[in-house]
């Protein structure tokens, strides 16, 4: 990559500046910063997705590149899910025993085995990201480019992927993982560090950590430093500022499968609440029915 830059026309955001770096084939990189810093940008111009203004990127030829999007319904293209990660498999003209070789290998890989020939739609979130990691990951990719795509992951499941990706780079695939996670990121090997488009540090992860105040001014203070418990008890003495009272819901037409039965929940003014559960629990429909995307 060299002297890359990117403006999107339509606001006329530099999200890419001036940014220049190698990487060895099976190297495994990590891309840090904070939201709006040019990671996912640069990740679209790595994988083709994007026209760079300046600058040129240089991969040699006939070396696949897969990316995973931190939005898994921006590449699923198929309704069942065995058809979904099939899918690059058939555009690389592969044998019918290969793929499904491979579809199977890769779903019991990712922990979706149970859920071949369910319907893509009905996945949670954190299914659906697994989905397409195992699409990407089954066609090998030479260059693989993950765009946050552990983020909606419970944390065993991110931990196995992420494990999965360890695996990836041993078989001598290189990686450009693009994240906001630290944990994630000292996965790798290298930290390639951004701020407003440009790269601010690359080095080792011992030599990312080593310098404090670059941390901080990527990620400021801990979450948990601003979080008054003893508050919170007082307020949540208050009358609840929104309810959800014995919700129902069913992704299947029968309604035989149900996601939540007699769910109930309140939340105060002024509080802060974690919702967590594995991936398939129920959290982003949660979400959905409480914003009143799902009825």
């Amino acid at each position: 990559v060299f002297d890359l830059s990117f403006t999107y026309p339509d606001n006329n955001i530099h999200a890419v500046k001036n940014v220049s770096f190698d990487v060895k084939e099976g190297e495994y990189v990590a891309i840090l910063g904070a939201n709006g810093s040019g990671k996912s940008t640069l990740a679209r111009l790595l994988c083709g997705f994007l026209e760079p203004d300046s600058g040129k990127i240089e991969i040699e030829k006939n070396k696949l590149r897969g990316i995973v999007f931190q939005s898994p319904d921006d590449q699923i293209v198929a309704s069942i899910v065995e058809s979904d990660t099939a899918f690059g498999l058939e555009n690389l003209k592969l044998p019918k025993e290969e793929i499904d070789s491979r579809v199977t290998e890769r779903l019991e890989c990712v922990g979706l085995s149970h859920k071949k020939t369910s319907q893509t739609f009905a996945l949670s979130q954190g299914q659906k990201q697994k989905l397409a990691f195992a699409g990407i990951t089954a066609m090998k990719p030479s260059l693989l480019v993950l765009d946050e795509a552990v983020s909606m992951l419970d944390e065993k499941s991110r931990t196995e992927i992420l494990d999965l990706i360890d695996e990836t780079v041993k078989s001598d695939c290189t990686v450009i993982h693009i994240t906001h996670d630290l944990s994630e990121a000292c996965r790798a090997n290298r930290i390639i560090a951004m701020d407003d488009g440009s790269i601010i540090f690359d080095g080792s992860k011992n030599d990312f950590m080593n310098q404090p105040n670059l941390v901080k001014q990527l990620f400021g203070e801990p979450l948990s430093s601003f979080i008054d418990s003893e508050k919170n008890d007082i307020i949540k003495s208050e009358k609840a500022s929104f309810s959800l009272e014995n919700i129902c819901f069913s992704y299947s037409v029968d309604r035989t499968t149900k996601i939540f039965e007699n769910l109930s929940l309140n939340l105060f003014p002024g509080t802060l609440t974690a919702l967590m559960g594995p991936s398939g629990s129920g959290k982003s429909t949660l979400l959905e029915i409480a914003s009143g995307l799902l009825v």
